[in-house]
C-alpha cells in the first residue's frame, strides 16, 4: 500500500516509477549478462550522482533564496524605523518584532490562501 502526503508528491512518485520502467527497456541488453550488466549499473550510478547533484544545488539555492528573503524584511524593517524619524534600537527592534508578528499573521493567513512561495513573503524553504 502506498502512502501519499499530497496529489503533487503522488503524482511525481507516479512519474518516477515510470520513467524508470521505461528507461530500463533502453538500458538492460541481454549480451551483457556475462559482464553483469555493466552499462546498466553505470547508468544507474550516473542517475544517482544526478540526483545527489541536484539536491545539492537545491539546498544551496534555498539557502540563499531564504538569506535573500532575510535581507529583505530586514532593509523593510530598517526603511520603517528609517521614515518614522527615529532610528534607536528600541524602534529598530519594535520594527523586525512587527515585521516578524506580519509575516506569523501571513503564514496563517496564508494557509487558507493559494498562494505560491514567491508570493507569500513570509515564507522559508526547509532544507
Amino acid at each position: 500500500m502506498f502512502l501519499f502526503f499530497t496529489t503533487k508528491s503522488a503524482e511525481a512518485d507516479a512519474a518516477g516509477y515510470n520513467v524508470g520502467n521505461i528507461a530500463a527497456a533502453y538500458l538492460v541488453f541481454n549480451e551483457e549478462r556475462p559482464i553483469k550488466y555493466r552499462s546498466t549499473w553505470i547508468s544507474v550510478l550516473v542517475g544517482m550522482v544526478f540526483t545527489i547533484i541536484a539536491s545539492l544545488f537545491l539546498r544551496f539555492w534555498y539557502i540563499r533564496e531564504n538569506k535573500r528573503r532575510d535581507t529583505a524584511d530586514a532593509a523593510t524593517a530598517i526603511q520603517s524605523v528609517q521614515t518614522s524619524r527615529a532610528g534607536s534600537q528600541e524602534k529598530l527592534n519594535e520594527a523586525s518584532d512587527s515585521v516578524e508578528r506580519e509575516n506569523r499573521i501571513v503564514e496563517r493567513l496564508g494557509e487558507y490562501q493559494d498562494l505560491t512561495d514567491n508570493q507569500r513573503r513570509g515564507f522559508r524553504y526547509v532544507y
